[in-house]
């Protein structure tokens, strides 16, 4: 399940993950945004083969889509600002960051979590 983010590697991610959950309750749902590979008709045919639930977010939606802060989070971190030496560095300090913050899942969540609720704080710094 490495290299190109096509539709026969995504096909295999569902085989994956549908075998990693083999036993345990519950129907499988995945939140999507449209990207080719996950709208492929060989994808969303194995995925109903399946029975997994495929909901695709809106087509431009980074508020709803947690990776999007998850990209910008390591864009801070990991890049901005800085050139790495060489490939297996930049991989490296990626690697970092993903281990650390793994380790405070509730930080992750609280950083990552949609926000569907207004803040009036945020929204009156945005008028300045």
């Amino acid at each position: 399940m490495y290299g190109w983010c096509n539709g026969e590697q995504t096909v295999l991610f569902l085989q994956a993950l549908v075998a990693w959950r083999a036993g345990k309750k519950g129907r499988l749902v995945l939140i999507w945004d449209n990207a080719p590979c996950h709208v492929a008709t060989k994808v969303t045919a194995e995925a109903a083969r399946l029975g997994i639930a495929i909901v695709n977010l809106p087509g431009y939606s980074p508020d709803l889509n947690p990776i999007e802060g998850l990209w910008d989070w390591m864009r801070e971190e990991v890049t901005c600002g800085f050139c790495h030496n060489s490939v297996p560095d930049l991989v490296a300090a990626c690697h970092a960051f993903i281990d650390r913050i793994n380790r405070d899942p509730v930080a992750l969540i609280d950083r990552l979590w949609p926000k569907f609720e207004r803040d009036p704080t945020f929204e009156a710094k945005l008028l300045i």
